[in-house]
């Protein structure tokens, strides 16, 4: 799909989310219970973005295997988890409320989208693929695949630069420990 007919584009999506973190950040009252479980769930985001990150081949082929075994959009999944953290730490209930409501919205259309380009680009074998495995919960059962090429890889991973939102979501996560402690 061109760039000018999608519905959310890639950096509209990013600084949105971006906007709507730092308005939570600021609004945030971190609390103990919340901190915990919300680092427990941005590690299990950050765990899924990893793995889906070194698997993803963009554009070139249809990624079936890793997490793409289990979920049609893996890279969100994990977002949605780093969201569910940070709803956690941020302790506040309107912020709960417009996370799911922007993910829903965002996400969802961007799903939308990137199913109709890949079935588009893929055909029959996409459709093959969409018929397996889920788009919302990651309970597909796809098959492995034996070619070496799509094992998980440090280097794709790197190039993806899921290495910058290991670091960005780090020091977020640390900041909510820092106000918490000094209750700042």
């Amino acid at each position: 799909m061109a760039m000018s007919r999608q519905w959310v584009r890639p950096a509209w999506r990013v600084w949105s989310g971006i906007g709507l973190a730092a308005l939570g950040t600021v609004m945030a009252r971190p609390a103990l219970p919340g901190l915990i479980v919300g680092t427990l769930c941005v590690a299990y985001g950050l765990a899924w973005r990893f793995w889906a990150a070194g698997h993803v081949q963009k554009g070139a082929t249809i990624t079936t295997t890793g997490p793409y075994r289990l979920h049609r959009h893996p890279l969100y999944w994990g977002t949605f988890w780093l969201g569910v953290g940070f709803a956690w730490m941020i302790n506040r209930p309107w912020f709960w409320a417009a996370f799911l409501a922007y993910y829903a919205l965002v996400y969802g259309l961007t799903m939308v989208q990137e199913e109709a380009f890949l079935q588009r680009r893929f055909g029959p074998l996409y459709e093959a693929y969409a018929a397996r495995v889920p788009r919302w919960l990651p309970l597909g059962r796809g098959p492995r695949l034996a070619d070496p090429s799509t094992r998980w890889s440090w280097a794709r991973a790197r190039r993806h630069r899921e290495h910058r939102t290991l670091i960005a979501v780090g020091l977020w996560s640390l900041l909510f420990w820092l106000r918490w402690k000094w209750a700042l």
